[in-house]
């Protein structure tokens, strides 16, 4: 590829006239915007005769701060798994199974968020949300069924999230982010 030609390479109909390819010209060029809409890079390598080799690259990061993270589902399963995701992204996570044990985690530590899942095997949390919020500075609470009104609900609590269940990595990361 000419070193002219480089420079037009990601401009919208632009064709190397001695390329064989067929083509309209137009695939670099999305393939430029989707990058760049999900804050990648897309790099060009090309070294004549051998020939031409793009680079994408997506920059992941860690959270700016390592927040302390008390994580409560009676669901065992759900509780591990995201626990994994928080520690994998670099927060500091306790655990507990139930209204009682999260009471007695705050007793024993402070925490910056506090992530719950709202129907815990001893009562709905957002009955003694009034014990707690004080003392974490964000409150987010899961549920399998959030409908508008229970949103609101939440919201109208005091609960800073409502997050839907089930969740994917990225979804929890990114709420306490």
């Amino acid at each position: 590829m000419s070193q002219g030609f480089q420079q037009q390479l990601f401009t919208a109909w632009s064709r190397e006239k001695k390329s064989q390819a067929q083509g309209n010209g137009i695939g670099l060029v999305i393939s430029k915007m989707l990058a760049e809409q999900v804050a990648a890079d897309l790099i060009l390598h090309s070294s004549s005769p051998q020939g031409s080799r793009f680079r994408f690259s997506v920059n992941y990061f860690k959270p700016l701060k390592s927040q302390r993270i008390l994580l409560v589902d009676d669901d065992h399963d759900c509780l591990n798994l995201f626990n994994y995701y928080l520690t994998q992204a670099g927060h500091q996570v306790k655990t507990a199974d139930s209204i009682a044990s999260l009471m007695s985690q705050l007793e024993k530590h402070s925490f910056d968020t506090l992530i719950t899942d709202l129907n815990l095997s001893d009562g709905q949390v957002h009955g003694v949300f009034m014990d707690f919020s004080n003392q974490v500075k964000t409150t987010i609470v899961m549920t399998a069924n959030p409908t508008a009104e229970k949103i609101d609900e939440l919201n109208k609590i005091g609960f800073d999230q409502v997050l839907s269940k089930p969740l994917s990595q990225e979804q929890l990361v990114n709420s306490v982010a």
